[in-house]
């Protein structure tokens, strides 16, 4: 695993609006994250994975959904009780939705 997957992960989860982040806080967490090059490993995909907060933290959440779904074969293909995450559940449906385009 990378150094800059097992810092970022260090810092997670991502914080939410709803919680007191200073700015220098954020502008931290979203350097750690933009410090990670693509594609990532599904090692590394299911690192991440567990890094999201309750809501898209500025836009960073879609970053690392870009991230995981950069891994090579790592995907959300089956529900199951961790998919009550609204970021997992996401990533769930934009799997199966290429699924379906790859299909046609």
């Amino acid at each position: 695993m990378r150094p800059e997957v097992t810092a970022f992960a260090e810092l997670a989860p991502l914080p939410s609006y709803g919680t007191h982040c200073p700015a220098d806080e954020i502008d931290r967490i979203e350097a750690a994250l933009h410090a990670i090059s693509a594609p990532v490993s599904d090692e590394e995909a299911q690192v991440l994975l567990g890094c999201f907060g309750d809501d898209d933290c500025f836009g960073l959440a879609w970053t690392l959904i870009h991230l995981i779904e950069s891994a090579p074969t790592f995907t959300i293909s089956t529900p199951s009780g961790d998919l009550d995450h609204p970021w997992k559940t996401v990533l769930h449906q934009r799997s199966k939705n290429a699924e379906v385009k790859l299909k046609d």
